[in-house]
């Protein structure tokens, strides 16, 4: 499973898992991918750990829901050593 794959299955809108963020419904793949380009981009940078960082992007606009059920507008994203580990709304 790709990192993209990985993101959609589990915080996609219609994500069967409990106790976690969505996007919003009617959101696709590339609408995911394009929220992960622009927060790499333009993102607020975090070290957390060795290699690792936190990402978090305000995308101006509400993107899905966090754990509680709260709209967002960020999406979180954790690297590791330069690999995209996860990504979800916040």
């Amino acid at each position: 499973m790709t990192g993209i794959e990985h993101v959609f299955y589990r915080h996609g809108p219609d994500s069967g898992f409990s106790n976690v963020s969505k996007f919003s419904q009617g959101t696709f793949v590339k609408d995911v991918s394009s929220y992960v380009d622009n927060a790499l981009r333009y993102g607020k940078v975090t070290p957390n750990g060795p290699g690792g960082h936190v990402i978090e992007y305000n995308a101006g606009k509400v993107i899905g829901r966090s754990v509680s059920g709260a709209p967002t507008s960020t999406i979180k994203i954790n690297v590791r050593n330069g690999v995209i580990q996860t990504a979800f709304p916040y």
